[in-house]
């Protein structure tokens, strides 16, 4: 039986420089396969006011948790209460330093609905294939899903993908052999360099690896089977600590056309919240890339943190949703996550 809870606000709102007294929101929902388009049709009819927070709950699992502005009839509903994140790393992953009841613990501590634990597949340039050990994630990853599941926690199996384009049979595979929840392709090698390091620029003109990289995401979007592409700006972080925030402007064609490319295939653009508090230019930057990703037929962007710990879980949420509110796009939510009129 789905439980709808809510929690009015007896003030007024203002909306487009306009005070209006507040109006209920009263939402129908059906079963967790209807919810998307059922929250969204009520929401755009332009009767949800601020902060009406709403949560679905479906025995033992928290489907949605919304919180809407008032909309006119043509606009969309576009603001969310974040209550999930979807990119994380556990022990499972050589770099991870929690377990994933850990992180459970602090998704609940947080207030987050959903989380999805996505350890590392790499095949790293000259090194062994890395990879969990599967049949011990997912015996781990269930014992989890039954103890956190009645405390209101939705606990996604997931893996993060590097370079998966230029492994298609190992993905195919891989994919064939496992029922992933949440699946993210990433770019974490160029030309045999690992991004994380400033020498994958060699002396070369940074907007020219910037370009060589967005054409590597639009490949991925295009060709493997993901949900989620991870951390567009990634790039950014070594050639913004050696060259300063991105001009972004000047290598609008080739970020466009990848932003086209996750559109067309139907993947979601993660935000990674990593760096949100980096130097100034940084988040201008990445609002200008999000609001390419809208105006290419993007409408929703996963907002995530990508934590290898646990206490870094959820950081600069608040940040994230800002700027994919001011994109125009909306928080993905998993499996409830609808169409933008």
């Amino acid at each position: 039986m789905i439980a709808l809870f809510l929690r009015k606000r007896k003030d007024r709102a203002r909306f487009s420089g306009k005070e209006e007294k507040f109006s209920w929101c009263f939402c129908n929902f059906v079963q967790a396969l209807f919810a998307r388009q059922v929250l969204w049709e009520n929401c755009a009819n332009g009767v949800a006011t601020l902060p009406l927070q709403i949560a679905i709950y479906d025995p033992g699992q928290i489907l949605l948790a919304h919180s809407c502005t008032r909309l006119a009839p043509q606009e969309s509903c576009q603001t969310f209460m974040i209550l999930s994140d979807l990119h994380m790393h556990s022990t499972y992953s050589l770099d991870g330093n929690n377990t994933i009841a850990d992180l459970c613990e602090q998704a609940l501590r947080l207030g987050l609905t959903h989380i999805a634990v996505t350890d590392h597949v790499e095949w790293p340039p000259n090194s062994a294939h890395q990879r969990p050990d599967y049949d011990r994630y997912f015996a781990e990853l269930r014992q989890c899903q039954a103890r956190f599941a009645p405390r209101g926690l939705t606990l996604l199996s997931g893996l993060e993908l590097g370079n998966p384009h230029e492994h298609r049979a190992d993905v195919d595979a891989l994919l064939a052999s496992y029922d992933f929840d949440v699946v993210i392709g990433s770019l974490h090698w160029l030309a045999g360099q690992n991004i994380h390091d400033t020498r994958c620029f060699n002396e070369q003109d940074p907007y020219e690896v910037y370009t060589r990289y967005f054409g590597q995401l639009a490949q991925i979007a295009a060709t493997v089977d993901c949900h989620i592409i991870a951390h567009f700006d990634r790039i950014f972080w070594p050639g913004t600590s050696r060259f300063g925030p991105p001009q972004i402007e000047r290598i609008e064609t080739p970020v466009r056309e990848a932003m086209r490319a996750l559109a067309e295939h139907g993947r979601v653009l993660e935000l990674n919240t990593r760096f949100l508090t980096h130097e100034p230019g940084w988040n201008d930057a990445l609002l200008t890339v999000l609001r390419w990703y809208r105006a290419e037929g993007g409408q929703f962007v996963a907002i995530n943190s990508d934590t290898h710990r646990a206490a870094e879980l959820g950081r600069h949420r608040a940040i994230g949703q800002a700027l994919v509110e001011a994109a125009g796009c909306a928080p993905y939510v998993w499996q409830a996550t609808p169409t933008l009129a």
